[in-house]
């Protein structure tokens, strides 16, 4: 027990962190797909308005 008498699981907040981090990564992951697309798209209709 740490000093403001809050007991910690090391291992439930290290579990739930690693959680996070997926959720993180898959919304990351998701960002630059979306983000690719985007600038894909843009550059078609930029050579089309050429």
């Amino acid at each position: 027990m740490n000093e403001n008498g809050y007991e910690v699981n090391a291992e439930s907040v290290i579990d739930q962190l690693l959680k996070r981090l997926s959720q993180v990564e898959l919304e990351n992951a998701s960002l630059k797909a979306a983000l690719e697309q985007f600038s894909n798209n843009k550059q078609n209709v930029t050579k089309e308005g050429e």
